[in-house]
């Protein structure tokens, strides 16, 4: 949805967030040269709020520039952005109405992307360890008298792990709620980034054992246990781990969602009963498939 006044970029600088003012300040374009013009801080740097660090990731550097500080806020790990971004107040001082506002949009979708991986985590962590009657009924379904079914443990992982993206199935989208809200817009980054894609879903891991489905209740805290890292690392990637990449980010950055109201972008962290929809439609496909 596009901003409707006589003036969208005045909109953008002196209005509420809005998603359409990603492409409406050109934001993945001037975003890429800040990557490849900002300098990096020298020895004889008397201070270091307006140069890049070496070895500090993109995202961290931005955030500290941004505010004319020399040490500032990180979102590279879960849960560690969960207030409000910076706000034009906080924003560097130096700058002209349109450059600060530019700076205020990245800061804020920083914010927004880290806040979206934290809750997904929770809900999936919370919807996890609130699968027991999910995964009774489908021992109970599949084989009550001897429950010797094989199950690839890789493939409960990710169920819990990808209970968000299997959200496209009727049931779920008949539910509504917040998941099925969030669901389109994760699944439309993850295409773009398929690092990100393959971090949470790696090949050729410990978790391909088979295992019984008798035995998915007793697995079920392994699964959990490896679950966390997961998440934890595909944040780390797209916050810019590898330090100068912004490919992961701008997957999710760059069509403009995570940069809208947050009273528009629902915490999926309280709402399970999608998630574990798409979880149980996963764990179904892999038993009866085997």
């Amino acid at each position: 949805m596009q901003l409707t006044g006589t003036d969208p970029v005045a909109e953008c600088i002196y209005g509420t967030y809005h998603s359409s003012c990603w492409k409406t300040l050109d934001l993945t374009m001037w975003l890429a040269k800040w990557n490849s013009t900002t300098p990096f801080c020298t020895e004889k740097a008397i201070s270091k709020s307006n140069c890049r660090i070496a070895g500090e990731i993109w995202t961290d550097s931005f955030l500290r520039i941004a505010q004319n500080i020399t040490g500032g806020p990180s979102c590279l790990g879960l849960y560690t952005c969960q207030g409000d971004a910076p706000n034009s107040k906080e924003i560097r001082q130096d700058l002209n109405a349109m450059e600060a506002t530019k700076y205020r949009y990245v800061c804020y979708t920083i914010y927004a992307i880290n806040f979206f991986f934290s809750n997904w985590y929770t809900a999936m962590h919370f919807a996890a360890l609130n699968a027991g009657n999910l995964i009774g009924n489908i021992v109970q379904a599949i084989d009550p008298p001897t429950k010797q079914s094989n199950v690839m443990l890789n493939d409960i992982l990710g169920a819990l792990a990808a209970g968000l993206a299997f959200l496209a199935i009727p049931e779920a989208a008949a539910l509504g709620g917040a998941a099925a809200v969030i669901a389109p817009i994760f699944l439309k980054a993850i295409q773009q980034a398929p690092g990100v894609a393959k971090i949470i879903w790696p090949m050729g891991t410990i978790q391909r054992d088979v295992i019984e489905v008798g035995e998915l209740q007793s697995q079920l805290e392994t699964v959990v246990a490896a679950l966390e890292p997961r998440i934890a690392k595909a944040l780390a990637t797209v916050m810019g781990e590898n330090q100068t990449d912004l490919s992961a980010f701008l997957a999710f950055a760059e069509r403009g969602e995570f940069s809208g109201p947050r009273s528009q972008f629902p915490n999926i962290a309280n709402d399970t009963s999608g998630l574990l929809i798409g979880q149980k439609k996963l764990v179904w496909s892999s038993v009866m498939g085997r």
